[in-house]
């Protein structure tokens, strides 16, 4: 499943809550790409802070305990010049 939709941001609860529902229906992947998570676009090139690490890292975990996958999806487009 990925999670890259343009709208209203997932909360933490939502996210721990659905990879908890595509654990239960034999998914075995998760994206995590949301567009409104700056460290993912505008700045990329930056750690998260400490209380979004946590989150995130919490989201890796709640994944590896169904044996899932937790792909952490860039999107550095936004930055980029092709010239």
């Amino acid at each position: 499943m990925i999670e890259g939709f343009y709208g209203t941001p997932w909360t933490h609860a939502e996210r721990l809550d659905m990879i908890d529902f595509l654990q239960r229906y034999g998914y075995n992947a998760y994206f995590y790409s949301p567009k409104d998570d700056l460290y993912l676009r505008e700045r990329w090139m930056k750690p998260h802070p400490g209380s979004a690490l946590v989150q995130i890292e919490e989201l890796i975990a709640r994944a590896n305990k169904g044996c899932m996958h937790f792909v952490y999806c860039l999107s550095p487009g936004l930055s980029m010049e092709y010239s």
